[in-house]
């Protein structure tokens, strides 16, 4: 049994070194329509409560149009996604759809960036009955 406890707080202390972002809820920001973040780049997210899904999201954006060119995952074969919209000061509502073509799943992103474009919250809602409030996943840019 101890053996057990041990191995599953060895794991739980390697899973915890990886290259994520620290997985500690932040507030998220209010819908600031003036704001104008660039959101280019990879972001490294995060499933606060109840999904500790982790793994990656590209944005491209020019000008007030986004693009949503892949979803990676670290710990499943979840379908990967994509998506544009066009966003509107720090907010990104955009339907994300399979990028290999499949077309029996949507999931409709909100996506809440910070000021300067480095942090995310996202609320969103699928066509698998998923569902999850602001802030349950949220990102950080890589440096």
């Amino acid at each position: 049994m101890y053996q057990k406890l041990a191995s599953a707080a060895i794991f739980t202390l390697i899973s915890g070194l990886n290259c994520a972002p620290a997985r500690v809820a932040v507030p998220c920001e209010m819908p600031d329509v003036d704001a104008s973040p660039n959101v280019a780049g990879i972001y490294d997210y995060f499933g606060v409560n109840p999904f500790a899904i982790t793994g990656t999201i590209t944005f491209e954006q020019e000008g007030d149009t986004v693009r949503v060119t892949d979803t990676t995952y670290d710990f499943t074969d979840n379908r990967r996604l994509m998506g544009e919209a066009t966003i509107d000061g720090n907010t990104l509502a955009i339907p994300l759809v399979p990028i290999n073509g499949e077309t029996d799943y949507r999931a409709d992103v909100i996506f809440r960036f910070s000021d300067d474009g480095d942090t995310f919250c996202v609320e969103y809602n699928d066509t698998n009955g998923d569902a999850g409030d602001l802030g349950d996943f949220q990102g950080r840019r890589r440096r």
